[in-house]
């Protein structure tokens, strides 16, 4: 069984032993009353075969308030295995609520046990 962190590692370009070989992205946006919603889906294939979904959704107010440099803006982060290729990998899911919480999770599973 292969952590599924690993895999992200790599898509966010960290030192990682899952090796990124092919990758597309399509991007949607959205007009709502309150602003603009972006979605970016985002496909992997890495060299053991597995393959994984990165889908995030961003939402843009329309009003021009201010963003905190330190603050950690709200989004949605999912990634789900769509094929495990030569291993399992787990979680074969993750759903994160910001890239704070992202970047914490990538770092408190990378250290040693």
């Amino acid at each position: 069984m292969t952590p599924l962190n690993h895999y992200i590692q790599a898509i966010m370009g960290q030192a990682s032993p899952a090796v990124l070989i092919q990758q597309s992205h399509e991007r949607e946006r959205e007009a709502v009353p309150e602003g603009t919603i972006e979605t970016r889906t985002s496909h992997y294939a890495f060299a053991d075969g597995v393959q994984l979904q990165e889908e995030r959704e961003d939402f843009y107010p329309t009003t021009n308030a201010p963003i905190d440099e330190a603050s950690c803006p709200p989004c949605t982060l999912d990634y789900r295995v769509t094929q495990h290729g030569q291993q399992t990998v787990y979680p074969a899911s993750k759903r994160f609520h910001n890239e704070c919480q992202r970047l914490f999770w990538v770092a408190v599973f990378h250290l040693p046990t």
